[in-house]
């Protein structure tokens, strides 16, 4: 489990460098020529995260109905905070 979390870290941290940095442009002007690099680099990395994250979903085990169906509630974190228990199946 810890090889799939540093894996995801791995993965996402690029996005989230960029991601950040694009939204320091409305703040600091100077930092507007780089905008656009910074907004595309940000939309490309988090749709090559974003498949990444779906291979490593399926190392994971899958997970309880009464997990499946906490994460689709439309307040999921309300159903998990009643005491709704995530575990795999």
């Amino acid at each position: 489990m810890r090889r799939v979390h540093r894996k995801r870290s791995v993965i996402t941290e690029s996005w989230h460098d960029h991601h950040q940095w694009w939204s320091r442009v409305f703040e600091e002007p100077d930092l507007q020529p780089l905008s656009q690099l910074w907004a595309e680099s940000s939309e490309e990395e988090l749709a090559q995260a974003e498949v990444e994250l779906k291979k490593l979903q399926k190392l994971l085990p899958p997970l309880s109905k009464e997990a499946r169906h906490a994460l689709s509630a439309p307040d999921a974190l309300a159903a998990i905070e009643k005491g709704s228990k995530l575990t795999a199946s």
